[in-house]
């Protein structure tokens, strides 16, 4: 009974205008706190997905400095075993360079102890060479083939003429070149050029400073001689070639075309290997002089590249 004649509490309350206000309220409340907590999972969401791509671009440029931190250590181990190699190297190089100086300071006391010696052995003509001169001169009469090569002179005024010299000289013989020797007061050299068989082929194209000093054992003096009356020949001989041939008959003319052209470019040939040779001497003796004095007094020879680690 008290229970039906209590009054409806829910009927009331929904009917109450008071009661109804507070429900509107929570009402908004929680849909303001859903969208509110829908954006922040959203935010989340978003903060996260950067989070992973940080997180992976770390990843990647870690991975990268790791591969660059062993690839400089490597290279750090490669300069340090090549570093190491070149201190060895370099201590063998001066060890070598201490040992190179200790032998060339040996060798120049060497050498300064002898200069006299060395030099009058360099000048000194070789015991060999002097009896093989001697035995050339032996076999012939020097008087004798000077008296015969004066009577020819005499019997043929063509014989050894100043034309013949200065225009023919290549086509002279054996006696006409006795003869010229003799002119100039150095017959005592003719059993060696006759030994030689030197005619004026051979003494305008051939002849020169180391053939009469080496080959025909010539004095210094005598050289300087015969040279400077050779090449009065030779210049002649270039000068007056082409007049003499248009006094000759054809075949005469073209013989001597022919022989000038080969002395010619024998000459220029000549020429340019003593010109090589006397460049290469000077090269030697810029760069190597002490091997040059070696060489030159017969003592012992030092190979070039060994004189050039001296220099280091």
């Amino acid at each position: 009974m008290w229970e039906l004649l209590q009054p409806n509490n829910a009927e009331s309350k929904e009917n109450d205008p008071a009661s109804s206000k507070p429900a509107s309220s929570a009402k908004g409340a929680k849909n303001f706190l859903s969208n509110k907590i829908t954006a922040l999972r959203m935010e989340r969401d978003e903060i996260k997905q950067q989070m992973d791509a940080l997180q992976l671009q770390f990843k990647d440029a870690n991975s990268a400095h790791e591969a660059n931190v062993d690839e400089m250590k490597t290279k750090i181990t490669d300069l340090q075993q090549r570093n190491t190699q070149l201190t060895q190297e370099l201590e063998s190089a001066q060890t070598r360079l201490k040992q190179l100086n200790t032998d060339n300071e040996e060798l120049k006391n060497a050498l300064a102890s002898r200069p006299a010696v060395a030099a009058k052995e360099a000048e000194k003509p070789n015991a060999e060479e002097e009896q093989k001169q001697a035995h050339l001169d032996d076999d012939f009469d020097v008087n004798e083939i000077v008296q015969k090569v004066k009577n020819m002179a005499d019997q043929d005024p063509q014989f050894a003429s100043p034309v013949s010299f200065f225009v023919f000289v290549f086509l002279l013989g054996e006696n006409e070149v006795c003869f010229w020797l003799y002119q100039m007061q150095v017959e005592m050299y003719i059993p060696r050029f006759l030994k030689m068989g030197i005619d004026g082929n051979i003494l305008i194209g051939d002849v020169n400073e180391k053939w009469l000093k080496e080959d025909l054992g010539i004095a210094k003096l005598h050289i300087t001689k015969i040279l400077r009356e050779l090449e009065r020949l030779r210049a002649h001989t270039n000068k007056s070639s082409n007049v003499a041939i248009s006094n000759t008959s054809e075949q005469q003319a073209v013989q001597v075309l022919e022989l000038t052209k080969q002395l010619k470019e024998e000459r220029e040939l000549t020429q340019a290997y003593e010109t090589e040779i006397a460049q290469l001497k000077a090269e030697l003796e810029n760069n190597d002089p002490l091997t040059v004095r070696l060489i030159a007094h017969n003592f012992f020879f030092i190979p070039y590249n060994t004189y050039m680690y001296i220099h280091i």
